[in-house]
């Protein structure tokens, strides 16, 4: 994840040089807006771009792609509205003020730090694209919202471009002040379609989870202030007043952000219903996003996560070849293993072997496998797998491709003590299925030593008193062993709050 953040920031800043410099040679720097969606789009390509090398979801490719609409649709908006017209007053100021330095220091001022914040808004919405997410009810409420905000955005916009092409001469009763579709609502509904638009990119990033999600709402935190505070509404009502008297009644009349149809009666009645508005408005999504509220009926509990992560420094015999992470997600009804290792063996510093191998796995309660995807490369040759439950079979497709029937598959999980009950595994590189014997053996110590053995198979398994897994040995060519040996281990179970409503 942070190679995936730290290429995106690149290719931001790239592009950031390339339109500073477009700028310098054009002596107009409000060609910097035209490019700060773009800056999004870019992000959010990138991580897809590095997505689609591995495994993605439908859910990541809708998602990167509606980031991409709304940047291509502001970009056309915001070039056909500035073509033909001179530098726009706010950096014609800013390049008076600065004279001969402004060429450098607009970089850093104007386009490094739109670049950067661009980049810091798309970054929470990484986890979203790369982690290949089942899709869920919550995830499809985001692309909802998203979609419904990018369409209030843009016929916010074409309402107010069709006004200003009205000639007064050709309409006398052209009003002086747009109050009909959606700005008879509110005062800058395009800006309102646009935070819409990232409130519902948040909304996904919440049921990603992670901690992307907490900087997503930070960052929507962030955009309604640049909305409303630093430029949006406070940039466009500093003159409107003075060149249209009649704006006081709208000001007035219409609220500036939220749209009327949204303010309850006790904002109507509140001096700050922006704010009010806007804390109802998190505070609704953080309802029904919580996947730990109870609301005080046991029938009601949304589900609890249980998480473990082993992490295991590999070796062959004394040397250390690398690294293998196994996080496994326990909730009520199912169960999601994921694995990641990477080895690689060296004589003379002469790498002999090259080992990279992921894989995503999910269980029922049951511990039986409902889905697997995995990807393994060993040196150059490259292996994908992908398997899946439908009734009573199992169908295994990628390189090799099967069939299983069967009431429960189970692959080497060495992390669940159920393995130790199973008289064959499928193998998660290969897809094939492998006979297994397993036998205890003495360890003379308080742990549990288990052996399992089957056709080019030898692996002896440890185990504490407690059934936790804490080591392997596996027995390779030549007398050589593998050796697995426990760097880390935690375990995380959130509290569960409870909500206590009153039925009457």
């Amino acid at each position: 994840m942070a190679e995936a953040l730290t290429l995106s920031l690149l290719v931001v800043v790239m592009f950031s040089v390339i339109s500073w410099a477009l700028a310098c040679f054009l002596k107009d720097a409000s060609i910097a807006d035209l490019f700060w969606p773009i800056y999004h789009a870019l992000a959010a390509a990138t991580y897809l771009y590095l997505a689609l090398a591995a495994e993605t979801s439908a859910l990541a490719i809708v998602f990167a792609v509606l980031i991409c609409i709304w940047a291509s649709r502001l970009f056309l908006h915001l070039f056909f509205r500035r073509l033909g017209q001179e530098e726009d007053h706010r950096y014609a100021a800013i390049r008076a003020r600065n004279q001969e330095n402004f060429w450098w220091q607009s970089f850093f001022t104007i386009f490094l730090m739109q670049s950067s914040l661009a980049w810091l808004i798309c970054a929470p919405f990484s986890y979203v694209i790369l982690s290949a997410q089942s899709f869920s009810a919550l995830h499809g409420l985001g692309l909802l919202v998203m979609a419904c905000g990018l369409i209030y955005e843009w016929i916010a916009d074409e309402q107010l471009k069709n006004y200003l092409r009205r000639d007064s001469t050709d309409d006398r009763e052209k009003p002086d002040v747009l109050v009909r579709g959606l700005w008879k609502f509110s005062r800058h509904p395009n800006y309102f379609g646009d935070w819409t638009f990232w409130l519902g990119a948040t909304i996904v990033a919440i049921a990603a989870g992670g901690l992307g999600a907490w900087l997503a709402i930070l960052n929507l935190v962030l955009i309604y202030w640049l909305l409303t505070r630093f430029t949006g509404v406070a940039r466009a009502e500093q003159t409107l007043p003075i060149r249209r008297p009649s704006y006081n009644h709208y000001i007035e009349s219409t609220p500036a952000f939220f749209p009327s149809f949204l303010h309850s009666p006790l904002a109507a009645r509140t001096s700050n219903e922006k704010t009010l508005g806007f804390a109802v408005t998190l505070l609704t999504v953080y309802a029904i996003s919580s996947p730990q509220i109870s609301y005080g009926d046991e029938d009601n509990i949304y589900e609890s996560v249980e998480t473990e992560v082993w992490m295991f420094d590999a070796f062959i015999g004394k040397k250390k070849i690398g690294e293998h992470q196994f996080e496994v997600i326990r909730s009520r009804d199912k169960i999601t293993a994921k694995s990641a290792a990477s080895f690689e063996y060296k004589v003379l510093k002469i790498p002999l072997f090259k080992y990279e191998h992921s894989v995503v796995e999910v269980y029922d309660s049951q511990s039986c496998l409902k889905s697997i995807s995995s990807e393994t490369t060993t040196n150059s040759k490259r292996i994908q797998l992908l398997g899946e439950k439908k009734g009573d079979n199992f169908f295994v497709t990628g390189t090799n491709e099967a069939i299983f029937g069967g009431a429960c598959l189970m692959p080497f999980a060495y992390w669940s003590p159920r393995l130790l009950d199973q008289k064959a595994l499928i193998n998660g590189q290969t897809g094939m299925i492998t006979p297994i014997k397993v036998r205890s053996v003495d360890s003379g110590d308080n742990e549990k030593n288990y052996v399992l053995s089957g056709k080019d198979l030898d692996i002896e398994l440890s185990y504490s008193s407690e059934d936790k897994w804490t080591g392997l040995q596996s027995k390779l060519p030549l007398g050589r062993t593998l050796k697995y040996e426990l760097a880390s281990y935690r375990r995380s179970v959130p509290e569960l709050v409870s909500l206590s409503i009153s039925r009457n």
